[in-house]
């Protein structure tokens, strides 16, 4: 199991309810979801400076 699954799971037999945000912090994935948004931004704007040399 992941550290990330455990952590979840972890989290959730201390709670009797959780919000789908919660489960996100907690397994980290809204980190990555910001992280993955910011490397598609960076490549974007990569791909357009290329295009702006290239004429």
């Amino acid at each position: 199991m992941s550290k990330n699954a455990a952590t979840a799971l972890s989290y959730l037999q201390n709670k009797n309810a959780a919000k789908s945000i919660d489960l996100e912090r907690v397994a980290r994935l809204r980190q990555l979801e910001n992280q993955h948004i910011k490397a598609v931004e960076e490549t974007q704007a990569k791909i357009e400076r290329l295009k702006e040399l290239g004429n």
